[in-house]
C-alpha cells in the first residue's frame, strides 16, 4: 500500500508518521524543498499539484491519496486528480468546505443543537476574536472591551479575513476524531489538549482523564455532525469543557496533527490505517483495544541554556527531521536533534500503564534532556487560567 500525501508541513508530518507506522510506503508532495515532512517520507516530490504534470503522475501511481494541507485550490486539484485516476481519496472536500469556515460550521452546529460558546454581542467580556478560516492559534486574540473588539475586527478585515467574535470560555480543552464512509460514522478517543501561552497546542494526553459524561457527549456531537455532513473521511472536533459539559469550538474535516499520534501510543489505533480500512477496503468500525495505556505527545525546543515546551508552530522552522526511537528515554521522537547541536526541536512520544507512571517517565525524560544537553532552565508557560493536569497527580493514580 502506497499513500500519496499532499502537503509537507505539520499535518503532512503526522500523515507520514502514521502511514509508516501502519507499514505503508509514503510519498510526500510539497511546493517547498524545505518542507519538513519530505525528509520523513520514502519518496519526496517537489512541485505544484495544481500545475505540474510530474506531480499528477506521481499521485496516480499511489493506492490512496491523503491531502494534508489547508490550501483550498490544491485540495480541489487533488480531488479532481483522484476522481480522474480512480485512486481512493482519504478526504471529503465537501465537508472541508464547510469546516474551513467557522461561520459556516457554526451555522451547522447551531442547526444541529450542538452547544458552542455564545457569540458577540450576546455574551460578556472577555471575548475571543479570530478569523473564520485557518487552524491553530494564528490571529486568535482575547478582547476585554468594545474598543479592543473593534480594533481587532478592523485588523482582520484589513488582512482580508472575516472575523468571528465569541465568548471566551475557560476549561479543559478536549478533542475527538470521527471517521465516516458516508453512512457509518465511528468516533474514536477523546484526548486532552494542553495549550502554550500563545494558545497553540504544545502537548496532548490520551485519553482524556476527565468526566466520562463529557467524553460521551462530545462523541455524540461529533457523530451527529459527521452524519449531517455525510462525511467520507476524517473530522476533528475540539471543545472546551464548561461546568462538566463540552462547548464545541470548531470542527475540521481533514487529517489533524498531534492527537492521532497520541491515540496510536495509548490505544494502538492508527487513524490513517482506520481510514484505509474503511474507505478503501469497506470495513468501518472501532477496533478492539484489550489493554489501553496512557500516553503523552509533546513538543519541546532547546535554545541556549533553556528547554522550553512549545506549540507545534515551532516545527515550521525545522529542517530535515527524522523519526528516532528511544531519544532521551522517550518511546519515539520526531526531531532535528543531532549530537552536539546547540538548538533543536523535538516531538516526544511515550506511553505507560497508568498516569502516575507516565508522570514519572516524562519527568525522567525531561531531566535527561537537561543533563545531557547541559541546559539549566525549563520553561512551560500557559495561558492565564490554564495548566497541566498531569503534574498534580497523586502517586496512586
Amino acid at each position: 500500500m502506497k499513500i500519496g500525501i499532499v502537503g509537507g508541513a505539520l499535518q503532512g508530518m503526522e500523515a507520514v508518521y502514521l502511514s509508516k507506522k501502519a507499514g505503508y510506503e509514503t510519498l510526500v508532495i510539497d511546493r517547498r524543498e524545505e518542507a519538513p515532512a519530505l525528509s520523513l517520507a520514502d519518496e519526496a516530490v517537489v512541485g505544484d499539484v495544481e500545475k505540474e504534470r510530474h506531480v499528477t503522475e506521481a499521485l496516480t501511481e499511489c493506492d490512496a491519496i491523503l491531502p494534508a494541507n489547508e490550501n483550498i485550490e490544491a485540495l480541489v486539484a487533488v480531488d479532481w486528480i483522484a476522481e480522474q485516476a480512480g485512486v481512493p481519496l482519504l478526504f471529503d472536500l465537501d465537508a472541508y468546505r464547510i469546516s474551513e469556515s467557522k461561520l459556516r460550521s457554526n451555522e451547522l452546529l447551531q442547526r444541529l443543537g450542538v452547544p458552542t460558546p455564545r457569540k458577540w454581542p450576546s455574551c460578556r467580556f472577555p471575548v475571543v476574536v479570530k478569523p473564520s478560516t485557518g487552524s491553530g492559534s494564528t490571529e486568535v486574540t482575547i478582547a476585554r472591551n468594545e474598543m479592543e473588539v473593534e480594533r481587532l475586527v478592523l485588523h482582520l478585515r484589513g488582512e482580508g479575513l472575516e472575523p468571528v467574535v465569541e465568548e471566551y470560555v475557560n476549561g479543559p480543552n478536549i478533542s475527538i476524531e470521527v471517521i465516516g464512509d458516508g453512512s457509518i460514522f465511528t468516533p474514536y478517543i477523546v484526548t486532552d489538549v494542553i495549550l502554550a501561552n500563545d494558545y497553540d497546542c504544545k502537548r496532548v494526553y490520551s485519553p482524556w482523564r476527565g468526566m466520562a459524561q463529557a467524553a460521551d457527549e462530545l462523541a455524540h456531537y461529533a457523530t451527529l455532525t459527521a452524519r449531517a455532513l455525510g462525511l467520507r473521511g476524517i473530522m476533528d472536533m475540539e471543545a472546551i469543557v464548561v461546568d462538566g459539559h463540552p462547548q464545541v469550538l470548531e470542527i475540521d474535516a481533514r487529517i489533524p496533527s498531534q492527537t492521532p499520534a497520541a491515540i496510536l501510543h495509548s490505544h494502538g489505533i492508527n487513524l490513517v490505517e482506520e481510514m484505509v480500512k474503511g474507505l478503501v477496503h469497506g470495513r468501518m468500525g472501532m477496533p478492539t483495544v484489550p489493554q489501553p495505556r496512557v500516553a503523552v505527545y509533546e513538543h519541546v525546543v532547546a535554545k541556549g541554556d533553556t528547554l522550553q515546551a512549545c506549540g507545534e508552530g515551532e516545527f515550521s522552522h525545522v529542517r530535515h527531521p527524522r523519526i528516532v526511537e528511544g531519544l532521551f528515554g522517550a518511546d519515539e521522537a520526531i526531531t532535528d536533534h543531532r549530537p552536539g547541536m546547540d538548538g533543536w526541536t523535538a516531538t516526544l512520544m511515550m506511553a505507560s500503564p497508568n498516569w502516575a507512571a507516565l508522570r514519572e517517565r516524562r519527568k525522567e525524560c525531561l531531566r535527561r534532556i537537561m543533563d545531557e544537553n547541559h541546559l539549566s532552565r525549563y520553561l512551560d508557560l500557559f495561558p492565564e487560567g490554564y495548566g497541566d493536569p498531569l503534574t498534580g497527580l497523586s502517586d496512586d493514580e
